[in-house]
């Protein structure tokens, strides 16, 4: 997932590697910040895209500052 223009990432604990491929979401948290999250392996229900056992973040998008 590419990270949009005039932000950062950094890593958070859950590494991407241990995601469903079709679960990755963004969710802004406000102007400056963005959470990528996923739900892990074999917890994706696909029909009704959605995870059984919650969503983890793995990575965090900030805005650069000027």
């Amino acid at each position: 997932m590419p990270v949009p223009k005039g932000f950062v990432e950094k890593k958070l604990d859950f590494p991407v590697s241990r995601c469903a491929a079709k679960s990755f979401r963004v969710k802004v948290l406000n102007k400056d910040r963005r959470i990528l999250i996923c739900c892990p392996k074999g917890k994706w229900d696909a029909k009704r895209e959605r995870c059984r056992v919650g969503t983890r973040g793995t990575k965090m998008q900030v805005r650069r500052k000027k």
